[in-house]
This record gives structure tokens, C-alpha cells and sequence, in this order.
């Protein structure tokens, strides 16, 4: 990514930062999000952009779009999935409790289903 290589560069010239800006602006990001890869003002970015990359703004945006529904299907994605506690607690009927008073799945009820766990440890 533009950034990682950034970090490891002390000083940009003024060319290879309005470079970089420009790259960053036509990939989707913000003017904040550029001003902290570069360790620069928000303010300055966005007057560069506006001086220097108004023409990119249709891609910019394209590209933006792009990423943030990118991000909202990763994040919908995440959100599919339950814990083991939580799973344990909507299925409290198919499981015992041993001596220890761990729940382990009761075997009257039939063969484990995939994705339920066998026995769940107490953490108290």
C-alpha cells in the first residue's frame, strides 16, 4: 500500500507528495485519511486536491463508493456469525451439566450437529 512505503521515507519532495495525493485521492480516500498517511493538515490536503485533482473527483467517487461497499459486506459478513456462548445460550435445552458444572451435549437428543460444540467449559 502507498502508505507503508511512506513510513519508511523521512522526507517526500514536493513533487512525489502531490504525487502521492493524487494517488491516494483517485483511489477513494478521504482527505483526512491522506492528510494521516502523509502526517500532513486535512486543511492542506484538501486545498491541493481542489488546486490540483478536480478533475479526478468522478473517479474519486466511483472509488470511494466502491470501498465502502466493500467494507459493508466484510462487516455484514463478521456480523453472521455467533459465539459459542451465544449459540449455547439459544440451544440450553440440547445440553447437561457435568459434575464440574461445564455443559456438555446431551447424546438422548441424537448425534452433535456440526458447528455446536461438544462440551463448554465454565470460565468462573
Amino acid at each position: 500500500m502507498l502508505g507503508e512505503e511512506l513510513v519508511n521515507k523521512k522526507k517526500l519532495s514536493r513533487k512525489e507528495k502531490l504525487q502521492k495525493i493524487g494517488d491516494l485521492y483517485e483511489q477513494g480516500y478521504t482527505s483526512k485519511q491522506i492528510a494521516s498517511i502523509l502526517k500532513s493538515t486535512d486543511c492542506s490536503i484538501r486545498q491541493t486536491i481542489c488546486r490540483n485533482f478536480s478533475h479526478l473527483k468522478e473517479v474519486h467517487d466511483n472509488n470511494k463508493k466502491f470501498n465502502h461497499e466493500n467494507r459493508m459486506l466484510i462487516e455484514k459478513t463478521y456480523k453472521q456469525f455467533i459465539s459459542d456462548s451465544a449459540l449455547l445460550k439459544q440451544n440450553r435445552q440440547s445440553y447437561n451439566y457435568d459434575k464440574n458444572y461445564n455443559l456438555v451435549f446431551n447424546e438422548k437428543r441424537g448425534a452433535i450437529p456440526n458447528g455446536l460444540p461438544s462440551k463448554y467449559m465454565r470460565t468462573n
